[in-house]
């Protein structure tokens, strides 16, 4: 299960909340925002399967499939280099 987070606003000033508890603030809107961004970019990281290679790296997102090695030789070979 994901959790929510969400950014509750009381007139110039908010507060992040992670499934209901106050996990930042009170600061600025926009630095609240922020940290929202910031916990959820997070909340998506995790171990994945390089499907290039196989070994296992910390990935950013369902988007993130390819370890550091295997993608910059993929980029490299899209480039013309190779």
């Amino acid at each position: 299960m994901t959790a929510v987070i969400e950014v509750e606003r009381f007139g110039a000033l908010a507060v992040v909340t992670r499934d209901g508890v106050e996990v930042w603030g009170p600061g600025p809107i926009a630095q609240a925002e922020n940290k929202r961004d910031t916990l959820e970019r997070q909340a998506r990281r995790k171990r994945r399967q390089c499907m290039t290679c196989s070994d296992q790296f910390m990935s950013e997102g369902a988007h993130h499939r390819m370890c550091a090695k295997c993608r910059s030789g993929a980029s490299a070979i899209f480039d013309g280099a190779v």
